[in-house]
C-alpha cells in the first residue's frame, strides 16, 4: 500500500513506542546535540564533521515549538510492513565522480536503504518494535554542484537543490546525500510543514554522504543518521523533547 500524506502523518502512532529504537540517540545511548526550527530537525556531528565554528545547538526545539507543530491524530495501529514509501536518493557532489567513486556511493545508498528497512522493521534490537513502513528505493539521481554539495539548513543552496531535484508528492521520501556544511550529520522536515501551507519542495531528509554505511566517519557511518532523520520526517520528535 502506498501512503497518503495523512497516513504518513497519522502513522506516527505506530512509531511512538519505538522512538528509542530509531536511533534518536547517540551510539552510547546519549542523545546527540540537536537543533531545529519550527519544521526542521538538525543533527550536528560530535565527531565526524566537527569543525571550528560548527553549529552545536542553534535552536533546539522547545515544548512551545512542539505544541505549535502539533501531533497528528492517532489512528489504529497499522500492520507491520503495510505501508510502502517510494524513496528517492539525490547524491550531490562537488566534482564529477570517477567510475569507482560513483560505484562506492551507489553501494552505500543501497546499504542505507537496507539499514532503513531493518530499523523500521524492528530487527536491529530485541527491544525494537516493528513499524508499518517499508522503503522502496525507486531512483537515485546524480548531480554535480559545488555549492549544493555543501548546503546548510535554510541556505539558498538548499532551496536551489531541493526545488530543482525533489520528485513526487509529500508521500515520497526524498533523501539528499552530500558533503553538507556546518559540521552537520543531517536534518529533516516534519510532515506538518507540508500540511500547513509550507513549500513542498523543502520536504525531505538531508544527510552527510559519509554517514551512510561504508562511509569514513567511524561510529557515525552505520546509517543511523538517515534512520534518525526519517523518523522526524514521519513526525517523531526526540524522546527528550516530548516525542
Amino acid at each position: 500500500m502506498r501512503p497518503s500524506l495523512a497516513r504518513r502523518a497519522a502513522s506516527v502512532a505506530a512509531l511512538t513506542l519505538s522512538a528509542g529504537t530509531l536511533a534518536l540517540a547517540g551510539p552510547t545511548g546519549t542523545p546527540l546535540a540537536s537543533a531545529a526550527t519550527d519544521d526542521l530537525c538538525v543533527e550536528p556531528s560530535a565527531a565526524a564533521r566537527a569543525k571550528p565554528g560548527a553549529k552545536t545547538d542553534p535552536n533546539a526545539i522547545s515544548a512551545v515549538q512542539a505544541a505549535k507543530l502539533g501531533s497528528p491524530a492517532e489512528l489504529p495501529m497499522l500492520d507491520a510492513g503495510s505501508v510502502t514509501v517510494d524513496t528517492v536518493f539525490h547524491v550531490i557532489t562537488a566534482e564529477p565522480l570517477k567510475k569507482a567513486a560513483k560505484a562506492r556511493l551507489q553501494r552505500m545508498v543501497e546499504a542505507q536503504v537496507e539499514v532503513l528497512n531493518e530499523s523500521f522493521a524492528g530487527t536491529t534490537s530485541p527491544d525494537a518494535a516493528a513499524t508499518p513502513f517499508v522503503f522502496d528505493h525507486v531512483q537515485t539521481t546524480w548531480t554535480v554542484d559545488a555549492g549544493w554539495a555543501q548546503m546548510t539548513p535554510g541556505s539558498k543552496e538548499e532551496k536551489a537543490a531541493k526545488s530543482t531535484l525533489r520528485v513526487g508528492g509529500p508521500e515520497t521520501l526524498n533523501v539528499y546525500a552530500a558533503a553538507i556544511g556546518g559540521g552537520l550529520l543531517g536534518w529533516a522536515t516534519f510532515p506538518q510543514a507540508s500540511t500547513s501551507g509550507g513549500q513542498l519542495f523543502y520536504d525531505g531528509v538531508v544527510i552527510l554522504d559519509e554517514s551512510m554505511p561504508g562511509g569514513n566517519t567511524g561510529i557515525y557511518s552505520g546509517g543511523d543518521t538517515a534512520t534518525h532523520e526519517v523518523g522526524h520526517w514521519l513526525a517523531l520528535f526526540h524522546t527528550f523533547q516530548g516525542g
